[in-house]
Parts: structure tokens; C-alpha cells; sequence
């Protein structure tokens, strides 16, 4: 049908394609019936850029121009295409478009009606640019907001970093006058410690010095007690002795000689049974100014072996008398001959004094 240069309906919408529920007061009708309309000027159009669409109420007609680039809601039954207004291959000469007498009161409310709608346009544009330029002043803002939240959360964060540093470096430091001062406390410690045990050993050292001093001194004063009790005991023998040699010689001196003979001749018969039951003799009365014959060998080094006062010596007489034996056996034969040699001396001067008391 549009090859001969019909068309059922051209409509022409404002910046936007028709829609399903587009209001029809953004639409103008151009053409309808093949008829273009009286307010359509392809040459004087206000509109530079105008969507044209071309609607058929045949399913599927492929005379419409243009590709179907857009999805229309519409009927299966109906077919929608579109174009620019640019590229509108109207051929008007072949178009029967019957003329039209307009009015010039309809010219000049046409005018003013495009006046009117040009100046609407440069409103709608000019208010389009400021809300832009508010968004944009709006975007820019936001956008110095936003760098400068930037720059001050770095410079908290820099703040923070270098309060952190400097924390770090008071806490090392910390640490390191910590452990300074407790090894200084530590090496004080030991210092004090090793004065203590050198104090403790020498009040050891001097407590164990008082001791042994004054163990010393008692020993010692022991010893010179002992000697003074010796001293005192010989001393005290002797007066014993002295009184008892007195009385014995007023004794011998006033005694009857034959009753000594007597008596001794007696001792001599008992001595005899005791010598056969083994029992120690009865020594015989003599003169006590007559000189006494000296101890045997044996009998000399028995003393000395008293003298010595060693800690091993029996407290048992009988125990004494069997360990003084063992000793005396064990004694080499030239300690034995010093003994001996003793008692030959001893013996000779005692002779000799005998001789001299006869």
C-alpha cells in the first residue's frame, strides 16, 4: 500500500517512542488516511529529530519502511515500524494531498503555538542543562567530600600510625630500662648475696676459731687441773706416806723381834699352801728403813704402759693385767733389753744398799 505512496497513519512523537501507555498529548498526528495534516511542515518542523512510525492494520505487512527494530506492545493481528524524519521517503507530488485553506487567524495561532513550543523547548533545555549542572556541582561536591573524608581519614591514619610508633618506642624503651634495671637488681642481688655468704663464712670461720679456742682453753684447763689434783694427790702420798713411815718406824722400833720372827715363820707355812692353791704370798715383815728391792722388767714397763694413759686400755683389772701380757709379748726383744738393763741396775744399787744397812 505504501508503494503507491499511501499510508494509514503517521504519528510523531516528542524525544520518545510512542508507547502503549504513552499520553497522547506528547504525540502529534501527521498523517492520517494518506491525508497529510495541516500543522505538519517537514521543512519548517520545530522537531530536528523526530521519531516517525508507520502502523498497519494488516498482520505481518512487509510494506512498512524500515527494519522493526523496536518491541511494541500491540495486537498479533497489527504490524509497527519506525523511522527518522530525515530519512521519510514521503514523495508528496505522488501523494493526492488535497489542499487546504487556511485562515491567517489560523497561520498566526499556528505561529504562536510553535513560538509558544520553541520557547517551552529552550525552557525544558535550559532547565535540563541547570539540573545538570546542579547534578554535576552536586557530583563534584560529593566528589571533594569524598577526598576530603580521603584525606582525613589518612591523616588520622597517620596520626594513629605515628601514635602507634611512638608507643612502640616508649614500650621498647620501657622494656629495655625494665630489663636493665633488673639486672642491675640481679647483679646487685648477687653482689649482696655472695657479701652475705662471705660474712656467714667468716663468722663460721670465727665461731669455729672461738670453739676450738675454747676448747683449747678448757682442755688445757682441764689438763692444769688434773696437774694440781696430781700435784695435790703426790703431795698428799707423800705426807700419807711420811706419817705411815713414821708409825711404822715408832712400830718396828717397839716391837718384840721375836715375835716378828715368829710371825714371819708363820707367813712362810701359809705362803707354802698358797702357793699350791696358786693364791698370791704374804710378803714378810721387815725393817721399814731397809732398802726395798726394785720391780722386775715386766713390772717397769707395766708402769710405763699406765703412764701412757691410752683411750684402748681395758677398765677391768683382770682385762688390764691380760692386755699389759699381749703387749709385753708383742714387744721387740730390744725394747725388752732396755727394760731388763734397768733392772739390773736397779738391782746392783739395791745390794749395795743392803750392804750398807747391815
Amino acid at each position: 500500500m505504501l508503494k503507491n505512496g499511501k499510508a494509514t497513519l503517521i504519528i510523531v512523537t516528542r524525544g520518545s517512542v510512542l508507547g502503549l501507555y504513552r499520553s497522547p498529548e506528547f504525540t502529534t498526528v501527521l498523517c492520517l488516511n494518506s491525508a497529510i495534516r495541516a500543522n505538519f511542515d517537514l521543512k519548517n518542523n520545530i522537531f530536528l529529530d523526530i521519531n516517525i512510525r508507520y502502523y498497519s492494520s494488516i498482520s505481518k505487512d512487509t510494506n512498512l519502511l524500515n527494519d522493526d527494530k523496536l518491541q511494541q506492545n500491540i495486537p498479533l493481528s497489527h504490524s509497527i515500524k519506525s523511522s527518522n524524519s530525515n530519512n521519510i521517503p514521503l514523495q508528496t507530488n505522488k501523494l493526492k494531498i488535497p489542499k487546504l485553506n487556511i485562515t491567517h487567524e489560523a497561520k498566526s495561532a499556528l505561529a504562536a503555538n510553535r513560538k509558544k513550543a520553541k520557547i517551552d523547548e529552550v525552557q525544558r533545555l535550559n532547565k535540563a542543562k541547570l539540573a545538570k549542572l546542579d547534578n554535576d556541582q552536586k557530583l563534584n561536591n560529593a566528589k571533594l567530600a569524598k577526598v576530603a573524608i580521603v584525606q582525613r581519614l589518612k591523616k588520622i591514619i597517620s596520626i594513629e600510625a605515628a601514635k602507634a610508633k611512638k608507643l612502640k618506642n616508649f614500650e621498647t624503651f620501657k622494656k629495655v630500662k625494665e630489663a636493665k634495671l633488673a639486672k642491675a637488681l640481679k647483679a646487685k642481688k648477687a653482689k649482696l648475696d655472695k657479701m652475705a655468704i662471705k660474712k656467714k663464712l667468716k663468722n663460721e670461720k670465727i665461731d669455729k676459731a672461738q670453739k676450738l679456742k675454747d676448747k683449747i682453753d678448757k682442755k688445757k684447763k682441764i689438763i692444769k687441773q688434773k696437774k694440781k689434783d696430781e700435784l695435790k694427790k703426790l703431795k698428799l702420798q707423800e705426807n700419807f706416806n711420811l706419817i705411815n713411815e713414821l708409825v711404822l718406824h715408832t712400830w718396828w722400833d717397839n716391837v718384840d723381834k721375836n715375835l716378828i720372827k715368829l710371825e714371819n715363820l708363820r707367813r712362810k707355812s701359809v705362803n707354802k699352801i698358797r702357793n699350791a692353791k696358786k693364791i698370791n704370798k704374804l710378803s714378810m715383815l721387815v725393817d721399814p728403813r731397809a732398802p726395798k728391792r726394785p720391780a722386775s722388767a715386766y713390772a717397769m714397763f707395766v708402769k710405763d704402759l699406765k703412764k701412757s694413759n691410752l683411750s684402748e686400755f681395758p677398765t677391768q683389772i683382770t682385762d688390764f693385767i691380760k692386755y699389759a701380757a699381749a703387749k709385753w709379748k708383742q714387744l721387740p726383744e730390744s725394747k725388752k733389753y732396755i727394760y731388763r738393763d734397768k733392772y739390773k741396775a736397779a738391782l746392783q744399787l739395791y745390794k749395795e744398799a743392803s750392804e750398807k744397812f747391815k
